[in-house]
């Protein structure tokens, strides 16, 4: 069995080494001009002429962080590569102080490198500084061996809604420094205990399927570069890589001049979800579970119990034949109660494609516009509701499909 289990992990990564793209992107690693001091803050200067990397995904799903998102900057010298890494929390004053068991049941990130398969090891720190690892894994996560004396360092440090931490690795835990321009296939993970119930508990830089971090074969890369970058130059590398993740974000809200004006003009337009032949599966909310109702082929009919981090439920509005659509409007079961944390999906034909999302609305009534899809489905997905002991969450789920000049901002 376990000469089997071998030769399929063989296979599997010849499997890997002829792809041409990989999983995720990629990150330049370029030299770090002055090293940092290992205290936690990302406030010397040699990290700001390393490009920063954002756009988290939660884990199991190709969606992007909305509350608790993360950054990562790395830059590497003669004899070590640094990593800084910093994460969103709104609610610090609940992130534990950590304790003896393994970071894992830590609010808590989780680095793994692989500098050539089927090695790789895998570096984690809690909130409050502990440091855990490096452990060497070879093929499957059942192997792991910790590096004694590996000289690594590590510190994390607390603001006002976030924390960051700063690590240090010396090259020879890998047995050496790697050469220029050379790739590493890498993830970069976080826990966020505090996060129960809302869907973003556990996320990640690379995307994963599933809701493991181990996944190897789902890696990202990063490629070392033997230049030194000015923040200048930084800051577009930046911008370069985070252009997906921030297209995906939701443009800025209409003004409310700008929002009467949309409400006029589909007052006169019809209204795609109550066509002849639309299905509408609400969502509701009660004090023991949410039901999501008789669901369209394609999605599970479930009862998501509350708490326990179950989430995202789901409002779908399914039409018979594909329509056209560029512009949403969502009344709420209650002006009082909104919901924090949704995005929009639409149907491709063979999986849900995200149209945006968004941390919450102001008001009972939600505007959204977008370039146009055409599609027989939409799926409006919700993380984070009002807890109360019975409300629907929404009350008109409106469609249309109103002229470019219309759909503007």
């Amino acid at each position: 069995m376990r000469d089997a289990m071998k030769s399929g992990a063989v296979c599997s990564w010849l499997f890997m080494a002829c792809l041409g793209a990989v999983a995720g992107g990629e990150y330049p690693c370029h030299r770090i001009a002055v090293p940092p001091q290992i205290d936690g803050r990302l406030d010397e200067a040699g990290w700001q002429a390393l490009p920063e990397q954002g756009g988290f995904r939660i884990a199991a799903s190709e969606r992007y962080v909305a509350v608790r998102q993360s950054r990562f900057r790395m830059g590497w010298d003669e004899k070590h590569l640094f990593i800084g890494i910093e994460l969103d929390e709104p609610d610090i004053a609940k992130v534990g102080s950590g304790g003896a068991g393994p970071t894992f049941f830590q609010d808590s990130v989780e680095i793994f490198l692989m500098p050539k398969a089927p090695i790789y090891y895998r570096i984690a720190v809690s909130a409050s500084g502990k440091l855990e690892g490096p452990t060497r894994f070879e093929e499957t996560m059942y192997t792991g061996r910790d590096v004694p004396n590996s000289g690594c360092e590590a510190a994390a440090a607390r603001g006002d809604k976030a924390w960051s931490v700063e690590i240090k690795i010396p090259f020879a835990v890998f047995g050496g420094r790697p050469a220029a321009n050379a790739a590493w296939r890498a993830n970069l993970c976080r826990v966020s205990r505090i996060a129960t119930g809302t869907g973003e508990e556990l996320t990640t830089w690379a995307v994963l399927p599933r809701a493991h971090f181990h996944d190897y074969s789902q890696f990202a890369s990063i490629r070392f570069l033997d230049k030194a970058l000015s923040p200048t130059e930084a800051a577009a590398a930046s911008k370069a890589l985070n252009a997906d993740f921030a297209a995906a974000r939701q443009k800025a809200p209409p003004d409310a001049s700008r929002k009467q004006e949309i409400l006029a003009r589909a007052a006169n337009a019809e209204n795609l979800s109550t066509r002849k032949g639309v299905h509408a599966y609400p969502a509701h909310f009660g004090t023991e579970h949410i039901l999501r109702k008789e669901s369209p082929p394609g999605d599970e009919q479930n009862v998501w119990h509350f708490p326990g981090g179950r989430l995202p439920i789901a409002a779908i509005v399914a039409w018979p034949e594909p329509i056209t659509c560029n512009t949403l409007v969502i009344r709420w079961g209650s002006s009082k109660e909104p919901a924090e944390h949704y995005g929009i999906e639409w149907w491709d034909g063979k999986g849900y494609q995200l149209l945006f999302e968004t941390k919450g609305n102001a008001d009972g009534v939600s505007i959204h516009t977008f370039e146009p899809v055409t599609t027989s489905r939409l799926r409006l997905t919700l993380f984070t509701m009002p807890v109360r002991y019975y409300c629907t969450l929404v009350r008109q789920f409106q469609v249309y499909d109103l002229t470019a000049k219309e759909a503007q901002r």
